[in-house]
């Protein structure tokens, strides 16, 4: 009797690390392309704090509440520039504000 392994062979897993790859990647691309339209339309901060007080108002988004309220503070100190920075960082102080923008994003305009 031969016994199985539940190790993925390394073509499975190669694939998988480049689906992790790529989905990272159009992650970033679309943070970068939200921070452009963040700065060509500083207007969309409006939008964007009207989105957060909508969220935290529907028990639907409770689990990410704490996020809301991080964007909450932004939006109401924060011009668009420095909106868009945080868009387009690294630090891993604003990933989750990156990781859930209150934007339904450039498709929006």
């Amino acid at each position: 009797m031969i016994a199985s392994t539940s190790v993925a062979s390394p073509n499975v897993r190669s694939e998988k690390e480049r689906h992790v790859r790529e989905f990272a990647q159009r992650k970033r691309q679309q943070a970068l392309d939200l921070a452009d339209y963040v700065e060509r339309h500083p207007e969309s901060l409006q939008t964007a704090a009207e989105h957060v007080d909508r969220f935290l108002a529907s028990p639907a988004h409770v689990r990410i509440h704490w996020v809301l309220n991080q964007w909450r503070s932004v939006l109401s100190s924060a011009s668009s520039l420095q909106v868009a920075d945080i868009l387009r960082g690294d630090s891993p102080d604003t990933e989750s504000l990156r990781d859930s923008p209150p934007y339904f994003g450039p498709r929006d305009r």
